[in-house]
């Protein structure tokens, strides 16, 4: 039996439109599976199925081997601190979240490392970015979940506060609690992924342990986009990547892949096994 997070085959269309095709993996308890990938690649559709929050087209996602229960699994959208009553001050919030219980509320602040003192009486838009995005975490904790899916916990927020967002997420894994995180952070996906996911156009492009997709990916889509993405310890690298829609028909890439070959055009690629659990989707990777 798979306890935490798992999907199979999970795909989602709107209308003929496939935004998400072919998902699988899973997050065991104690562990994250990050969802990786640039815009429009599939991965806050796959977050929002995974967190119950929508029902796929295709394949299943569960929590603990069973049709997810939003009761049990929190879902911490694009903007947390939405799921905040401007009107109410934080405190209020959360103590809704928490069924009334302020013990559990004030628990939910310590462990996204916020100041009640500093946060309890005072209404979200007076809030910094990221004491923003790390309340509307807390009212997800508040209210005791078993698990928990995120969708760009550090968009648009400066370094440190990413670094602190993510310091809240290692602590919730050391707890024992599975997560989901959809994000086009590498240096998060780094930090706190045991598991990756790369999505393109909708496509898992390559899935494995994270520190082996970070150290020798074999797809050529992920070692350019690794590439083209800033770190401290270098600037980004100029890559093969330009602008392009996917392909509707044989490899989603195959516009934007300088390696592409008539095969590439015609034939989908399959999902190859390249090591342990480690996989690629791709004809010649």
């Amino acid at each position: 039996m798979t306890t935490g997070f798992a999907a199979a085959g999970l795909g989602h269309r709107y209308g003929i439109r496939w935004v998400l095709r072919a998902l699988s993996g899973h997050a065991p308890p104690g562990t994250a599976w990050v969802l990786l990938g640039e815009s429009g690649a599939g991965k806050s559709t796959a977050a929002a199925a995974l967190a119950g929050r929508l029902r796929p087209t295709a394949g299943t996602a569960t929590f603990d081997a069973a049709p997810v229960d939003r009761r049990r699994v929190g879902w911490v959208r694009q903007d947390p601190g939405a799921v905040l009553d401007p009107r109410w001050p934080v405190g209020r919030s959360l103590l809704e979240a928490a069924r009334g219980h302020r013990r559990t509320a004030l628990a939910a602040l310590d462990r996204v490392r916020l100041d009640a003192d500093t946060v309890w009486t005072r209404r979200p838009d007076t809030l910094s970015g990221g004491q923003r995005q790390r309340a509307g975490l807390a009212w997800a904790l508040a209210a005791g979940p078993a698990g928990l899916v995120l969708d760009e916990p550090t968009s648009a927020l400066d370094a440190p506060l990413r670094q602190a967002v993510a310091a809240t997420l290692k602590d919730l894994k050391a707890s024992g609690m599975p997560l989901v995180i959809a994000t086009h952070d590498a240096a998060l996906a780094r930090a706190v992924g045991d598991t990756v996911t790369l999505l393109y156009g909708g496509w898992p492009v390559e899935a494995g342990p994270a520190a082996r997709v970070f150290a020798a990916p074999h797809h050529p889509y992920t070692a350019a986009w690794l590439l083209a993405v800033p770190r401290p310890d270098r600037p980004p690298r100029p890559v093969w990547l330009r602008p392009a829609l996917p392909a509707p028909q044989g490899c989603a890439l195959v516009r934007r892949c300088p390696f592409a070959r008539p095969r590439c055009r015609a034939d989908p690629p399959p999902w190859r096994t390249v090591g342990p659990g480690h996989y690629v989707r791709c004809h010649f990777a």
